[in-house]
């Protein structure tokens, strides 16, 4: 399954509904992901280059369904300082963005 959301992030793979949403900020991007019923030992988050991997697994599984969202992340994420928070159901994911510096003007040599 392939589609873009309001920030250009791709859903590569997802065995369920879209559960959340992002957000792009000048310094990062933002993702809430709604799971109730999920505690923390029950949701895994994976950086893989520029992919972010998330996994639920129920403790139980009569409980709730297991899922699974893997997202690919523009190019001006910085997937190696992502840090969530999960609470009240809700998983709150932060990638900053890197920081780079585009020069105004560059001379060119021509061979």
């Amino acid at each position: 399954m392939y589609y873009t959301t309001s920030t250009s992030l791709d859903l590569i793979n997802s065995d369920s509904k879209e559960y959340g949403h992002w957000k792009e900020y000048d310094d990062k991007y933002a993702f809430e992901l709604d799971i109730p019923g999920f505690s923390k030992e029950e949701v895994e988050l994976k950086c893989r280059g520029s992919y972010i991997l998330i996994n639920g697994k129920p403790k139980e599984s009569n409980k709730r369904s297991k899922f699974e969202v893997t997202y690919k992340m523009p190019s001006t994420a910085n997937t190696l300082k992502t840090f969530a928070s999960l609470e009240n159901g809700v998983l709150n994911v932060f990638i900053p963005k890197r920081d780079i510096e585009i020069p105004k003007e560059i001379s060119v040599k021509i061979a």
